[in-house]
């Protein structure tokens, strides 16, 4: 199944200085992007802000491994009635793209270390890049994210006053000339790290990685959150038709096509991970209002005749995966077995992998169900090597898709087939 392309929530109505595309003359506030681009000084003022056209194909230093990909996708508006501006854009198929596919391949502009959400390390990092890096930075659409609130709410009176002054014109007196300048000069590099932050806390990315599996050893990183201004234009689906990652081994962010796509379909990954494909729509939506989005795939959209399915289906992987939480985490304690046998365990987590293949998953969370099977349940179950080969294999196949071939779990269960086959054989001989 296809994604469908999820609406964006709408502009916030208020604080509409903090971020409009309309001119303004006034002095103090309304700022310009490119007056972010400095660190703040109260006799900078009104600058133009950038606007770009209606399509827009990504470029970045370093970016993309080779010119073809290049040419993979473009910035587009989206084809939306009432949407406009950079708020409402998105990455594109131009031509036909193959599954396993790597779409984005980027460095970071920056990076921070623990805890990633200090404001003043996000200040530092931006002005130490260069004027192009900061176009880029800046060319991100804002969101609303909750730490800025109280950021929001100081600014706001005091632009209401602001405002009120100005429009006495020539009737204003020098005491109340005074108070504007004044607020001027403390309202304007608030509203610069408000436009900063509103990019930063919408497009950062962890950096953490999250291991398929804990057996498996993980290149450690000391950086927590990143920016990658192409990897952060794709938009969110429940249903993605690309898997996103950060490579700890390459310090570079991937993306790679899941599954085929079509030219003209609209790029998608998830933003909640993995966690898609175990909560309902609704619990999902919960989820997405903590990153100021939402979605309208066909897993989500309730007026789609495949809605009350998806949630039957996901509400089924919840309730399954539970008890195999259970179960494997009881093979490294002594507190006993949830389940009776191993049979049983295997049958569940076969079922597991076929309900998540139900709801469209074709990412990594179908690798790390192979790989319990693979290194947890098989091995202690007899006569069961063939089908552990069959496991791995299809493991290997999805690794290679969402992942690529020059992934190190690649190589993991490159090694991890050999071995198998090796037992395979052995078994086989030992029946004879």
């Amino acid at each position: 199944m296809a994604p469908v392309r999820p609406l964006p929530l709408p502009p916030s109505p208020v604080n509409f200085a903090l971020e409009t595309d309309q001119s303004s003359n006034r002095e103090g506030f309304c700022l310009r992007s490119d007056q972010a681009k400095q660190k703040p000084k109260s006799s900078q003022r009104n600058l133009r802000r950038r606007r770009g056209g209606r399509k827009k194909k990504m470029k970045a230093p370093d970016t993309m491994s080779s010119d073809d990909e290049l040419d993979l996708f473009a910035l587009l508006e989206y084809p939306l009635a009432g949407c406009r501006g950079d708020q409402f854009r998105g990455l594109y198929a131009t031509t036909d793209i193959k599954k396993g596919t790597r779409v984005i391949d980027e460095v970071p502009l920056f990076t921070l270390p623990e805890p990633g959400d200090v404001m003043e390390h996000v200040l530092d990092a931006f002005f130490g890049l260069s004027d192009e890096q900061k176009d880029m930075f800046m060319e991100l659409p804002p969101g609303w994210p909750p730490m800025l609130v109280n950021m929001v709410h100081f600014i706001d009176p005091q632009l209401k006053v602001m405002e009120d002054l100005i429009a006495k014109g020539d009737e204003i007196s020098e005491y109340e000339e005074e108070i504007l300048i004044r607020l001027g000069n403390t309202v304007e590099p608030l509203m610069i790290e408000w436009r900063i932050g509103a990019r930063y806390f919408t497009h950062r990315f962890s950096l953490v990685h999250n291991s398929i599996d804990p057996t498996i050893d993980e290149p450690g990183d000391d950086q927590v959150t990143g920016i990658f201004p192409t990897a952060a234009r794709l938009r969110h689906s429940c249903i993605p038709n690309c898997n996103g990652f950060y490579d700890t081994k390459t310090k570079r962010f991937r993306v790679q096509a899941v599954r085929d796509i079509a030219a003209h379909e609209e790029l998608c990954m998830s933003v909640l991970g993995s966690q898609i494909w175990y909560h309902n729509a609704d619990a999902r939506a919960d989820l997405l209002r903590q990153y100021c989005d939402q979605c309208n795939c066909i897993a989500c959209d309730p007026a789609h005749l495949h809605r009350t399915s998806q949630d039957v289906t996901r509400s089924d992987i919840h309730n399954r995966v539970l008890p195999i939480q259970d179960f494997l985490q009881s093979l490294h304690s002594t507190s006993g077995y949830k389940f009776y046998n191993f049979a049983e365990a295997e049958a569940s987590i076969l079922e597991l992998i076929r309900l998540l293949k139900v709801a469209g998953c074709a990412d990594a969370e179908l690798i790390r169900w192979r790989l319990a099977l693979i290194l947890e349940i098989y091995p202690c179950m007899k006569g069961k090597w063939i089908q552990c080969l069959a496991q791995a294999q299809q493991a290997l196949e999805t690794a290679v898709a969402c992942l690529g071939a020059d992934h190190h779990y690649v190589s993991f269960l490159e090694s991890k087939i050999v071995y198998i086959k090796q037992r395979a054989k052995f078994d086989r001989q030992r029946r004879r």
